[in-house]
């Protein structure tokens, strides 16, 4: 499995539908670094893609066809028995999807199977999905649903009609048989304001015969009943989108008002706050380099509702652990611009991707002796534990040579001859004569050995 496959597969992968997508994920997720041997059976992958045999063919010969795929080295999966061998593919990924470390890794690999290192003419880049295919109906009106043998209560053949008793579907002043009645009209309803002195409970009547209604004499009543509606829907959908981010303080209002990049104005470093213990301006300070990085970008405000408060307490997390500030800054430029999607900042510190901000790393200050050791310079001279244990090295070796009877003069003159030898050269006469000498003395002593087993 190689995770840099599966990150293809994933995220740039020119597929042009789930299946395929799922598929590919398959593939890569048994194939080498440079996308080779890749031999999941079909089964595997349908199991994968949750879909049968013959739709994993299907998208297979059509990821194929595209290029995106291809037959590899067949001899891959020789340890399968050939009556259950699968297929091998090749996975194509694209040269330019690998950076320089990258691809400098995937073709050392490549070298050590015994292959040629890639080159951007092996792999170019694929083309694109093909446009997805519009449906046959598109545009077509919903045939009736067949009402046949269902209840003949209008509040229930009607759906989401008014279990008002006395409601009815259609206008009782407007038959089936008129002209002005039409079937196919829309079945939403206004609830008209009631009059003065009327019953409490709203009429209910068709938009489409609300004019031809004989009883609506006031229609501006009715219009101004449905524009209210709609303004009640604009200003809810209105306060849900305010409130997936924060608003803009006066500090950040006129910079976001001089930018002519659309999109809410940056959060201010001191408006943004957080629980007790955390340390709310350099949170404040992530928080608000990343909304400026949305605007300027012109990604503007995330859709995801609660979205900057997530973003606000994976920041707090990050700093409460002691990471650098400036770095946390930049990925958060980074994240805004590259991951518009993304919400916790967590994620974009640990994802390798190319461009992404390095995390720096902390060198150790090696800390001044203030009194160093003369024979271990990189020790305090007090307490140093290198020289307490050279003392106790040579007390123990003297005890040893007080034993053996040997002083120190003695030794050293042995010493001394040692070294004068070694200095002298000796030659092919002297190496004859050390060897007749050593050859006599083992004579010697097998004459002894003999003497005395015959003694013996």
């Amino acid at each position: 499995m190689s995770f840099l496959s599966v990150q293809w597969a994933v995220e740039h992968s020119p597929v042009s539908d789930p299946y395929e997508r799922l598929i590919l994920i398959a593939l890569a997720r048994r194939s080498n670094g440079d996308g080779t041997d890749a031999y999941p059976s079909r089964n595997t992958m349908a199991r994968s893609a949750l879909c049968d045999k013959s739709t994993v063919t299907r998208r297979l010969n059509a990821l194929e066809d595209r290029g995106i795929i291809r037959e590899g080295d067949q001899q891959a999966a020789w340890r399968i028995p050939e009556e259950f061998r699968p297929k091998v593919y090749d996975l194509m990924i694209p040269f330019s999807f690998y950076s320089p470390d990258q691809m400098e890794k995937v073709n050392q690999e490549r070298v050590d199977r015994g292959l040629r290192p890639l080159r951007a003419e092996d792999r170019p880049d694929l083309a694109k999905a093909p446009a997805k295919k519009a449906r046959a109906d598109k545009g077509t009106k919903r045939p009736k649903k067949d009402t046949k043998g269902a209840s003949t209560d209008p509040a229930s053949t009607e759906g989401g009609a008014s279990s008002t008793p006395g409601a009815s579907s259609t206008p009782p002043e407007i038959s089936p048989d008129s002209t002005e009645f039409d079937p196919g009209a829309s079945s939403t309803r206004v609830l008209e304001a009631p009059t003065p002195g009327a019953s409490s409970t709203p009429t209910l009547s068709f938009n489409s015969v609300l004019s031809s209604s004989p009883d609506l004499s006031d229609d501006a009543a009715v219009q101004a009943a449905s524009a209210g509606t709609q303004k009640k829907k604009k200003k809810i959908d209105t306060e849900n989108s305010d409130s997936e981010q924060a608003a803009p303080s006066a500090a950040a209002r006129p910079a976001a008002e001089a930018g002519s990049v659309p999109g809410p104005a940056p959060v201010a470093p001191d408006e943004v706050g957080g629980p007790e213990g955390e340390p709310a301006a350099a949170v404040g300070r992530i928080v608000a380099a990343w909304s400026q990085a949305r605007v300027e970008a012109g990604v503007g405000a995330h859709r995801r509702q609660g979205a900057l408060e997530e973003f606000r307490v994976s920041a707090a997390a990050l700093v409460k652990a002691g990471k650098s500030v400036d770095w946390l800054i930049a990925v958060a430029r980074w994240m805004a611009v590259e991951k518009p999607s993304w919400v916790g900042l967590g994620e974009a510190t640990k994802a390798q991707y190319v461009g992404a901000p390095a995390e720096p790393v902390a060198q150790s200050v090696r800390r001044r002796l203030v009194d160093p050791c003369p024979s271990h310079p990189n020790l305090e001279a007090a307490g140093c534990r290198q020289c307490a244990a050279d003392e106790v090295v040579d007390r123990q070796r003297r005890a040893l040579d007080a034993e053996r009877g040997i002083d120190d003069e003695s030794a050293r003159a042995v010493l001394a001859a040692l070294i004068q030898r070694g200095k002298k050269p000796r030659t092919t006469a002297d190496r004859g004569r050390e060897a007749a000498a050593r050859q006599a003395e083992e004579a010697r002593r097998q004459s002894v050995r003999r003497a005395e087993y015959l003694a013996g």
